[in-house]
Parts: structure tokens; sequence; C-alpha cells
């Protein structure tokens, strides 16, 4: 086998990001129990949840993601990498559906976060719109964790299966 692409689809993820080389956990839903849980193994399997343990009767906020089209890859590219602007594309192009996540207004009224809604942006295709972005507004921290998840199903690749063989021929 040689150099290739994996084409992956929608997945349903949990954000739970880690400090590589330290045990120091960055943003991780309240419901994943960090003991029992490998994020390590999570990352690597492009999040798998079977890789996450929940607290007893706990929920997490669930994100269905999907990857990027050619087009929206190219675009952001074209982007500073993981700036404000490069985190509110890739979401707003990968971005499909928000489960258990809620906003409180003024009134201390607790509501499920709206349907995502998308219209369509010319070459790059449906977008979230941009009212429905205002209107749950995301936090940065979990708006760079989704794009950077979102970035990392859009270019996976095939490793080389094998190491490279010596050339044939005679050795000198």
């Amino acid at each position: 086998m040689a150099l290739g692409r994996r084409i992956l689809d929608r997945r349903r993820v949990v954000i739970a990001f880690w400090q590589e080389g330290t045990s120091e956990a960055l943003l991780v839903d309240p419901a994943v129990d960090l003991d029992k849980s490998d994020l390590a193994a999570y990352r690597e399997s492009l999040w798998d949840p079977g890789k996450l343990v929940l607290r007893d009767g706990e929920q997490p906020t669930w994100f269905t993601i999907k990857p990027l089209s050619r087009r929206q890859v190219r675009y952001a590219s074209t982007l500073r990498h993981e700036t404000v602007e490069w985190a509110d594309f890739v979401v707003r192009a990968g971005l499909c559906l928000v489960e258990n996540y809620q906003l409180q207004k003024d009134t201390g009224e607790r509501v499920q976060m709206p349907t995502v809604t998308v219209a369509k942006e010319g070459e790059l295709g449906d977008l979230i719109t941009s009212k429905w972005m205002d209107e749950v507004h995301l936090q940065s921290d979990i708006m760079t964790s989704l794009a950077i998840m979102i970035w990392a199903i859009s270019e996976v690749h095939l490793p080389l299966s094998r190491p490279s063989e010596p050339p044939s021929g005679d050795p000198q």
C-alpha cells in the first residue's frame, strides 16, 4: 500500500482535550470520568467515544461533526491556522448537530441550544448561518476544540503500510 487518505463520515464526539506530555486536562466535558478514560487513545482514534468512560448518571454534550469538503479545506488553509477566524470557519463548515447544551437566559430560564441552521454559501457549500453562531455564541475554547477535531477528520492520511525496502540489485 502507498500513501493515501482516509475518507471519514460524520461522527458524534465529546469535548475532551489534555496537555500533551502531561496529565493536565485542558477542556473536558464534566460528564467524562478522567480517572477511567484514556484521552490519548480518544485522540488517536479520531474521537471514538468508546474510549471515554462517563460518570454514572451523567450525559455529556454531544457534537456531531463532519469532514470539510475539498473547497472548504482549501479556503480554511488560506486563514492563519488556529486563529479565531480559522476556528469560526471550520466550525461553521463542519458542525452538524449539538445535543445536551443549555443556554441560560437573564431570567435564569435554561433552554436547549436551537437546532443548527445552515445556508448555501457559493462554492463553499453549506455553512452554519452567522445568525445561529451569534445566537449561541460558543465559548472560544469550545470553538477551538471543535475546529481541531473537525480539521483532524478532514485531513486524515493513510501511513505507509510498511517501511521502504532497499533497492534491488547487487549491493556495493
